[in-house]
């Protein structure tokens, strides 16, 4: 969004006008990402009507068709989330509340959020997992997030898996697909790149492996 408009460059000895600059481009972006949310709201309200509008049954791959374009609305929403709470993690006005949280309370919370994509979804968190801390909403919010990704990246038949394990000190968190690597979706995909930024937030760490065989494993 930002490449659409105009770098402005300050005159040399002028730091007002780089630090303006910056408050404009901040300014369109936030005008961006609010315009990018009502089209998100209308959409699925429109998707909502249509699914709820015919008088007959639809065909299954209408019905498909519709269930997929609802996912993918989802999923731009969450993006948008996290892109606001980016925007207000780098100015420094994100407010996080870290305490103790079951980690199993903030996976029951993601999967109400994933709605029927929890479905292709498997969970094999160990059972001597102790509580984290951590912003349980924003934690909900990253692996959320995530999930879905894994979820868009992995072919039909082949389901994501998280996995949870006690380590020294702290708790891993891994979320494995099966999608192809080298293409857009890894390591630098923007769900990850928000995801690294907002895990920080909350003094956990992330970083991306190969998994054996192919495919991507997000490790937090």
């Amino acid at each position: 969004i930002a490449a659409a408009f105009p770098r402005h460059r300050p005159a040399a000895g002028d730091p007002g006008e780089g630090a303006a600059g910056s408050r404009s481009r901040a300014t369109w972006m936030a005008a961006a990402r609010q315009d990018a949310r009502e089209q998100v709201t209308v959409a699925a309200e429109a998707l909502a009507g249509l699914a709820g509008a015919a008088a007959a049954p639809m065909p299954d791959e209408r019905v498909a068709l519709i269930r997929k374009a609802r996912r993918a609305v989802r999923r731009l929403d969450r993006l948008l989330t996290d892109l606001d709470d980016l925007s207000r993690l780098h100015a420094g006005a994100l407010e996080t509340y870290l305490r103790s949280v079951e980690l199993d309370d903030v996976l029951a919370v993601c999967l109400g959020e994933l709605g029927p994509g929890r479905d292709h979804l498997t969970l094999a968190p160990s059972d001597d997992v102790p509580d984290v801390i951590a912003d349980a909403d924003l934690l909900g919010r990253i692996l959320t997030s995530l999930m879905a990704d894994a979820l868009h990246r992995s072919p039909p038949g082949r389901s994501p898996v998280l996995t949870t394990a006690a380590r020294p000190g702290q708790v891993e968190i891994r979320i494995a697909d099966a999608g192809p690597a080298g293409e857009p979706g890894g390591g630098d995909s923007l769900p990850v790149r928000l995801a690294l930024d907002l895990t920080e937030a909350i003094n956990g760490t992330l970083r991306c492996e190969e998994a054996p065989g192919g495919g991507r494993i997000v490790i937090i």
